[in-house]
């Protein structure tokens, strides 16, 4: 009897899903039917919107649809992506989010503009970034651990982020915390 009950389940549920899926597949073949806005919460001319240019201009592409790149910038992402999430919840305004607005900010700000496991949904991940380091080739630094044991290192390290003002907030702390124990 349990086997008997399983197969109809199963029937059932391909059934259930197959009826619910003619509503989402017509509404793919028309969306999007007018301009989609694509948010970039940084400013004009940095690699955030370099690649929300190149992205939205294949997305217009492939949709047949004009999507524009509205930069909205503000407390490290959080005003943009802000005006997504208080924005209709019908697929027409997007975010490009990055780990500054969608997980160190809600670290750090006691009172965020949006809930973000609630208010943003993720569709895809468009890319990942690193952090370099980079020293003079004078000195004689091949790894980061070398470059702790190094008299005056963690001064070489403090211009380098200096000099460095794109380097994110939570990388330098963690760097910090990693030259500080290895210089012990």
């Amino acid at each position: 009897m349990g086997c008997v009950f399983v197969r109809h389940g199963v029937w059932a549920l391909a059934i259930a899903a197959a009826v619910g899926m003619g509503p989402a597949a017509s509404w793919a073949q028309t969306f999007p039917a007018k301009t989609v806005r694509y948010v970039v919460p940084f400013g004009a001319g940095g690699s955030p919107d370099l690649v929300a240019r190149i992205l939205t201009e294949r997305l217009a592409r492939q949709w047949g649809q004009q999507v524009i790149v509205d930069n909205r910038v503000g407390v490290a992402g959080v005003l943009g992506t802000a005006f997504v999430a208080k924005s209709p919840p019908d697929g027409y305004t997007l975010v490009q989010c990055n780990v500054a607005s969608s997980g160190i900010a809600v670290s750090l700000f006691q009172k965020m503009p949006y809930d973000q496991l609630r208010d943003i949904a993720a569709v895809t991940r468009i890319g990942m970034t690193p952090n370099i380091i980079f020293v003079h080739p004078s000195m004689p630094v091949k790894t980061l651990i070398v470059a702790c044991t190094i008299e005056n290192a963690l001064a070489t390290v403090a211009i380098v982020l200096l000099l460095s003002p794109k380097l994110p907030a939570m990388s330098a702390k963690l760097l910090g915390s990693t030259t500080s124990r290895a210089s012990k």
